[in-house]
């Protein structure tokens, strides 16, 4: 995988630790959408998507962040 891009979605809880969705190939001049959405305001659940336009693949993550201080 040294010397080719990628795309995947992620979410950083509290204590810092990285969690992350499925790697995407991407070619360089590839056009990429990312979103952030809020799917569970009780339980501050997250859904963190990134899609390659081209070819309609996704990367996602869905997590519970740590309550607002």
């Amino acid at each position: 995988m040294w010397h080719e891009w990628h795309l995947t979605s992620y979410l950083v809880d509290g204590n810092g630790r990285a969690h992350c969705g499925k790697r995407i190939f991407v070619e360089p001049g590839d056009e990429v959408f990312g979103k952030m959405t809020q799917v569970d305001k009780e339980t501050n659940t997250w859904e963190v998507t990134s899609i390659r336009t081209k070819t309609g693949e996704t990367s996602k993550y869905t997590g519970i962040l740590g309550a607002d201080k």
